[in-house]
């Protein structure tokens, strides 16, 4: 079955310390924060799909975030490995998408329909990250690799 082989890399894609943290501080900010978080999210989007346009600061931030990319391209190869039908590689394609994309589109959501809460929530994050960022950028990864490499060892077991 595919889903079960493609959902924990999609969760661990998921993960992403450099997505995350952008759409916070987007979110966080005094300017259009939902617009600007939306304009980001699109390109986040655009930038795991083929796409002929995107948005520079989604594309930014997804294409330096090699942790995602990686594992993208590692669910891709799940995918074209599997022996299902074209429609069921493209639902696990979509699913795989939607859990990848929820640190993007979760918080606009968030943002979009519960704007105080949103408020409490993205303002003192923001500060926490902006005064914690290389601390976040050292331990984040860390605990990623250390996913990964338990993920590999259980696969190889």
């Amino acid at each position: 079955m595919l889903l079960p082989r493609i959902v924990p890399i999609a969760l661990g894609a998921a993960i992403s310390p450099v997505v995350l943290i952008v759409n916070v501080l987007l979110l966080g900010g005094r300017t259009r924060p939902i617009a600007r978080a939306s304009w980001y999210a699109i390109g986040c989007a655009i930038i795991i799909q083929p796409a002929w346009r995107f948005v520079f600061a989604g594309l930014g931030a997804m294409g330096v975030n090699m942790t995602t990319l990686v594992l993208y391209l590692s669910l891709d190869a799940e995918i074209v490995r599997s022996e299902v039908s074209a429609i069921d590689d493209a639902i696990a394609l979509a699913i795989a998408d939607v859990i990848i994309l929820l640190p993007v589109w979760l918080p606009l959501v968030l943002t979009v329909f519960a704007p105080t809460v949103a408020h409490r929530v993205f303002g003192p994050l923001n500060d926490f990250l902006t005064r914690h960022k290389w601390a976040i950028e050292i331990i984040v990864p860390g605990g990623f690799a250390v996913y990964l490499l338990t993920l590999g060892t259980l696969l190889l077991v």
